[in-house]
């Protein structure tokens, strides 16, 4: 973590706040059946305002706060199925833990793999199309993102200091 510039604490404040939002969206989502979809733009702001000037780090934020919720919700949601289904929950509870731990493993033996033996892998002219199209639309919005938050803090420093802002500034 340290050559991104992504502090221990920041980790464990991710986890906290994915920890906090998961009930409330996963009610939001077994009520309305529908899911909270700006809820990534959300952590990416808070990414970008605790890690300033650091877009790597903000990446990092982003992808596990929402992915932790996310799979959470997923969780929660096959517990409701199960619960529906009259399973026993702490059997319900087991086998999806495990299923998670067997899925991890095998996700990243596979992504292992493929880095290893797959040639020009995530290059556009890749003969079988391993190209990886939406990591641009990723980048694309870290930029804008990162671009707001320097924007907002150069102003509100200007402001701070008691200087004038004009348009010509912005």
């Amino acid at each position: 973590l340290v050559p991104m510039n992504f502090p221990i604490w920041v980790a464990v404040f991710a986890l906290a706040i994915s920890s906090l939002l998961s009930l409330p969206m996963a009610m939001l989502q077994a009520i309305m059946d529908q899911q909270v979809g700006s809820i990534q733009a959300f952590y990416k702001i808070i990414g970008g305002y605790v890690l300033p000037e650091r877009p790597v780090a903000v990446v990092l934020f982003e992808g596990l706060t929402y992915i932790t919720t996310s799979q959470a919700i997923a969780f929660s949601g096959d517990m409701k199925l199960g619960h529906y289904m009259k399973v026993p929950a702490h059997l319900m509870f087991t086998v999806l833990t495990v299923a998670v731990v067997v899925a991890c493993f095998t996700i990243t033996l596979i992504q292992n793999w493929m880095f290893a033996n797959i040639k020009d892998l995530r290059s556009l002219d890749q003969k079988d199309g391993f190209i990886c199209p939406s990591t641009n639309t990723f980048a694309t919005s870290l930029l804008v993102i990162s671009f707001l938050n320097c924007f907002t803090v150069t102003l509100c420093s200007r402001l701070a200091q008691g200087s004038t802002v004009d348009r010509d500034d912005l």
